[in-house]
């Protein structure tokens, strides 16, 4: 089987940084009507204002691409429709995570004509784990991925696939936009091959991947690649193909 797109999706957890936020400025607000009070005729006493609810996460069998039906006819229409104006948008978005290259153009990256090797497998029963949450409540792997909007995970344990689950309409085979954690699985085996002596990060890109060498990053180390210290100019303007 073709594992070379095994995705792992991101989830729409709150930020806790926009939560600490709030409540700071919450204090500050507090501190200042206590300070303006404190110099102000007496007057009846208030209700303290409620702190501002976190919006309510939608459920998740809500926000399935089963449920939602985008493109689902020729030509799509109204809301059904998902393009470039709202694919960035939720829950648009969980529809465009797996159609990218129905929306901007995209390659394929490969090396020789041999199909990708297959892993071997081992299953587990790893989805029926149970652990607490962040509430302390006990929780199944399985019932925290579909809490968390999770379309695909593949777990690894010494080169074998022990559990792997698909949901959302996603297959073994099919491609899914992983923004920037590519950088963590491409730094991750990196380090890896150079820990075991197959690749030299002192070495210019351009010892193992040739193709760069008329690009931003022929002169560069493979040490300043995987340390993102290299001086590229980039715009991150996608519509732009001079980027």
């Amino acid at each position: 089987m073709h594992r070379s797109n095994h995705p792992l999706t991101p989830s729409p957890f709150r930020n806790p940084l926009s939560t600490l936020a709030r409540a700071a400025l919450v204090a500050v607000l507090g501190a200042a009507l206590a300070a303006a009070h404190a110099q102000a005729p007496a007057a009846a006493p208030a209700s303290p204002a409620a702190a501002p609810a976190a919006p309510a996460l939608p459920a998740p069998e809500s926000v399935s691409l089963d449920k939602l039906g985008y493109m689902g006819t020729f030509p799509p229409e109204g809301a059904q429709r998902v393009d470039l104006s709202n694919s960035y948008k939720y829950p648009q978005m969980r529809w465009a995570l797996q159609h990218l290259r129905e929306l901007q153009p995209t390659r394929n990256i490969r090396r020789g004509a041999a199909p990708a090797s297959a892993l071997p497998a081992d299953p587990r029963p790893l989805g029926a784990f149970s652990f607490d949450d962040d509430k302390g409540q006990p929780i199944t792997v399985d019932q925290w991925l579909t809490r968390t909007y999770t379309d695909a995970i593949v777990v690894l344990h010494k080169g074998k696939v022990v559990f792997e689950r698909y949901d959302n309409q996603m297959k073994p085979w099919t491609p899914h936009l992983l923004f920037s954690v590519t950088k963590s699985f491409t730094g991750l085996m990196a380090a890896q091959l150079a820990h075991e002596g197959k690749i030299d990060p002192e070495a210019l890109v351009t010892k193992y991947v040739p193709e760069l060498a008329d690009s931003a990053w022929g002169d560069m180390k493979v040490r300043e690649v995987m340390d993102m210290t290299g001086a590229v100019r980039f715009r991150e303007v996608y519509t732009d193909p001079t980027t």
